[in-house]
This record gives structure tokens, C-alpha cells and sequence, in this order.
């Protein structure tokens, strides 16, 4: 398709020929703003940030013809806004453009190279240093620069060949090598979509040409004032929609605004007033009537942080203490229960990312409604009626799911809600775990601080269960137990009729037979 068509078409609104607008023009940007910020990885942030802007403006490009000069333009604009947001690292210290002897190559790593290759850039006049980019970094035609330089086809040559007598043909080879594989993603065009909903910071948007953006990704936006917003996404909804939330409060993102994935996961904490707003904007309203408490089969859960239909639960997760498994168990589970869990997390790696894909988990399905913020546990915990507590140290102490029972709380313990005995026999697990850690490091405690000592250390153990999602990986069927089984097995316990079974019996098995008939196996 023409450039004046896919310019026209853009400017109606059509995604995909903005789509294929992107394709064409990602390395000319890329290129251009290279020359400008002399940084690979904040030329790459220049260029989505300006094809955004690019988008927003689109209505006021009058001369169809013009597109490529006209991007150079916000190109170069965003270009200095960065420079000027942004100190980079000066390029006065990076090493001399190295001679001609052979083994230069081979006694530098690809650090050093490439501060060489930026070296080599900045020492170009600014003139020919946007033209060398874009030939012999990212490959553009003589003509295709041409048009995106707003030059005759004549100038370019012999920009290109002043610049090539500046640089040494091996630094020419050192550029591409070196910063080649910093540029944009392939899949860039694919990962432009558009808002279709906002309410304060809380957006939705629709990714057309591919699938939505996985969760914790970091999405692009520019505001009614042209500002750069930086978004979050939180949520997984229908039909290839995303829910995300915007980083600056000030913010103003509306319908029909042009957004871009970054395809990098978020990891700076978000501010508890923003985290407040959403969390309260997406819990849902208290029931009338009743709780209807819900069976997950898992014990801790089901004894000490009970979950109700409709109800709002708080995961306050770290690092490597299984919180995605945990919630994947649960939406497995729990399929087609209505409830909202919300999870803190202070930080995703890329790594994270390709894990949870690789898995397949959906991390949200049916009636649930899973929701992730990049953020430090939030200090208000008014909104949340169960709040479980992920702990390091027990993830280290091999309990899973490492949930720390005193360190969680849930509001559906009450006599009324969960039952006289319920609530009962939840008082005094509690109480037996809290004893025994205050015992611990005791010198000579008497036969009944031992025998609490003991009780809690199978209980802790007891709380250690399969899951049906690990199963590849734990080569253990997973378990569900009644929440009538765990009461009953809990009581006993806290009663000393199981002090003779060995503590190892009550490791991560289900309900109470399983126990006895490891132990009498080990007899």
C-alpha cells in the first residue's frame, strides 16, 4: 500500500494501517534517535514514546507526502526531552578509536565495544551522524534516508561519504555488532494498541494486531498535555482487553489514545496512593446477607484465612516464595467462584515472565477476578476481608505453600460467619504457633512449653500440602482436604493425641490418614 493511502487510512482511525506505518518507519526513528541521545536503550524509549505522540497528531499532518520528515521531527523533539530528563553518561572517557593491529577486536569485550561504536558517533558532526546511523547501523537506503532526512538523494551520498572517511571500516562493522541488536524489537508494531476505557488511573486497552500484553508489562501512553505516562499492566480481561494503571496521578489518558508495550516487565514499586485509588476503585461491594464461606481444599487457607463468595482477598507475595503458584492453585481451584484477589509483588524480572508463560498459567479465569500491582505491601488493608501473608522464611524452612498464618488475617474467622467450632479451633492454633515461637531459644522449659513447642511444629508441617499445579515438579498428586478433616486433624494435634507420631510423618501430605499411614510405613 502507497504512503499517501496508509497515511490517510491512519488518520481515520485505522490501527493497522498505523500498524504498518510503525514497520516501515521503526528503524529510520530508531536511527535518528540515536544520533541524538547517543544511547541505544534511550533511543529505543524515544522512538515508542514518539510514535505515540505520532499518533495523537496525526490529524494535523495536512500533506500526506510528508510523513517522514514529519516523524523525524517528534523524533528529534522527544530525542531532547530525553537528553534533558535524563543525564547521560558522557561519552568524553570512552576509549580512542583503536588502530589498525589485529587482535584489537579480540582483547575487548562487548561493553567496551560498544562505548567504542558510541565514541565513534559522537565525534561525527551532527550532520553526518544521523545519516551513518541509519546506513550502517540499522541498514536504511540511500533513499529511504533521503526521505526521512527531508534531503535530496545527492546530499545523503555525500554525507555518507565524508562520514565514511571518518570512521575506519573496522568501526563501521564495530557499530552494527554493537548496537544492531540494541534497537527495537521485531514485534514492535504488534504491540500498539489503544485505551477503549478510563476512570482516574485505572485504563483499559485493546491490542488488536497481536495478543495483550503480559501481565506486570510496562505500557507507554502520551497525555492530554503530551506527556510521556508510564502504565502498568494489572489485569487480564476479555476478549484481548488489558486493565492497567497509570504511574503518575496526574495523568490524563482518555478513549481512543494511542498506547505501546514497552515488552519490558515493571519494576519500580507503585505509590500507595495510586495503589489505593485502584484497589478501591476495583473491590468489589459488600454482599448483603451472610458470607458464604468457600472449600479450597487447602488446609492453612480453609482453617485460618477463610475466603467468601464475593468477598476481596489481599496476597502480599516476595521474592521466590511461590505467590504466582499460590494463585494459580487458587483460580484452578476455585474456578467458578466469584471473588477478587489483588497481588503485591515488589518486583517482576523478565525471567518471571517467561516462567509464567512457559507454564501456561492464566493466573485469572471464570468468576475470579486476579489483579497485580508491582508494589510494597500496602500499609492500609481495609479493602482486602482476608489478607495471606507470603513468608521467606518459611518458603526456606521447605513449608509450601509458605503462607505465614500469624502474619495473615481474615475477617471470616468470626463465630458468626465460620461456625463456634470454627472459629474455636482456629483461636487456638493461632495461639499454640504464637506460644511456641515465644519459646523459642528458652532454656529448660518445662514438660508443657515442650510438648506446645512440639504441637506447633507439626502443625506447621501439617500445613505443607501438594499442589495439583506442581505436580511436574513435585512428582506428588495434589491434595484437597475438607475443611471439616483439617478442623478435625488440627484438634487432635493441639490435643496430644498424634505427640507419638513422628514430625516428619505430617510433612506436605493431605488429610490426617495420610499422615498415620506414612508413619506406620516408617514403623
Amino acid at each position: 500500500m502507497d504512503l499517501v493511502t496508509l497515511v490517510e487510512r491512519a488518520r481515520g482511525g485505522d490501527v493497522d494501517s498505523f500498524t504498518e506505518l510503525v514497520q516501515r518507519y521503526q528503524r529510520l526513528a530508531h536511527g535518528s534517535a540515536m544520533a541524538v541521545v547517543h544511547d541505544a536503550d534511550l533511543a529505543k524509549d524515544v522512538v515508542q514514546e514518539a510514535f505515540v505522540a505520532a499518533w495523537r497528531s496525526l490529524s494535523r499532518l495536512l500533506d500526506a507526502t510528508a510523513f517522514p520528515a514529519w516523524l523525524r521531527g517528534i523524533v528529534r523533539r522527544q530525542a531532547l526531552h530525553a537528553l534533558r530528563a535524563r543525564r547521560l553518561e558522557s561519552l568524553a572517557e570512552a576509549e580512542h578509536l583503536p588502530g589498525d593491529g589485529p587482535s584489537a577486536d579480540q582483547r575487548m569485550d562487548a561493553g567496551r565495544r560498544r562505548l567504542v561504536a558510541l565514541a565513534a558517533l559522537a565525534d561525527l558532526p551532527d550532520g553526518l551522524r544521523e545519516p551513518a546511523v541509519l546506513r550502517w547501523v540499522h541498514e536504511c537506503s540511500q533513499a529511504q534516508i533521503a526521505a526521512f532526512l527531508d534531503l535530496p538523494v545527492t546530499t545523503v551520498t555525500n554525507r555518507l561519504h565524508t562520514a565514511r572517511g571518518r570512521l575506519k571500516r573496522r568501526i563501521l562493522a564495530m557499530m552494527k555488532d554493537a548496537l544492531s541488536d540494541r534497537s527495537l524489537p521485531e514485534d514492535f508494531p504488534a504491540r500498539i494498541g489503544r485505551i477503549v476505557r478510563a476512570e482516574g488511573p485505572l485504563i483499559e486497552a485493546r491490542f488488536d494486531s497481536a495478543g495483550p500484553p503480559e501481565l506486570f508489562s510496562t505500557l507507554i501512553a502520551a497525555d492530554e498535555a503530551g506527556r510521556a505516562v508510564t502504565v502498568q499492566v494489572v489485569q487480564h480481561l476479555p476478549d484481548g482487553r488489558v486493565r492497567a494503571i497509570a504511574r503518575d496521578a496526574a495523568a490524563e489518558l482518555a478513549p481512543g489514545m494511542q498506547i505501546a508495550e514497552r515488552g519490558e516487565p515493571m519494576n519500580t514499586p507503585l505509590g500507595e496512593p495510586l495503589m489505593r485509588s485502584a484497589v478501591d476503585r476495583l473491590a468489589p461491594p459488600t454482599r448483603a446477607g451472610r458470607p458464604v464461606l468457600l472449600e479450597t481444599g487447602i488446609k492453612v487457607i480453609d482453617l485460618l484465612l477463610p475466603i467468601v463468595r464475593g468477598g476481596a482477598v489481599g496476597l502480599l507475595g516476595g521474592e521466590r516464595v511461590g505467590t504466582t503458584v499460590l494463585v494459580e492453585e487458587l483460580v484452578r481451584r476455585l474456578a467458578t467462584a466469584e471473588f477478587s484477589l489483588f497481588t503485591f509483588v515488589p518486583g517482576v524480572r523478565a525471567e518471571d515472565l517467561r516462567n509464567i508463560r512457559d507454564e501456561g498459567y492464566t493466573l485469572g479465569i471464570g468468576g475470579i477476578q486476579t489483579v497485580f500491582f508491582v508494589a510494597d505491601h500496602p500499609e492500609r488493608r481495609e479493602a482486602f476481608d482476608t489478607v495471606i501473608t507470603m513468608s521467606r522464611a518459611i518458603a526456606t524452612a521447605g513449608i509450601w505453600p509458605a503462607i505465614d498464618p500469624l502474619a495473615s488475617q481474615s475477617r471470616w474467622i468470626a463465630p458468626e460467619v465460620a461456625g463456634e467450632t470454627h472459629a474455636a479451633v482456629a483461636e487456638r492454633v493461632r495461639k499454640c504457633l504464637t506460644e511456641a515461637d515465644a519459646l523459642n531459644g528458652h532454656e529448660n522449659p518445662d514438660a508443657s512449653a515442650r510438648a506446645t513447642v512440639a504441637r506447633a511444629r507439626r502443625l506447621r508441617r501439617f500445613f505443607a500440602q501438594p499442589f495439583f499445579i506442581a505436580e511436574p515438579y513435585t512428582h506428588r498428586p495434589g491434595t484437597f482436604v475438607p475443611r471439616a478433616d483439617t478442623l478435625a486433624a488440627c484438634t487432635a494435634i493441639l490435643d496430644g493425641v498424634h505427640d507419638d507420631v513422628p514430625e516428619d510423618a505430617f510433612y506436605f501430605v493431605g488429610g490426617i490418614d495420610e499422615v498415620l499411614a506414612r508413619a506406620r510405613g516408617a514403623g
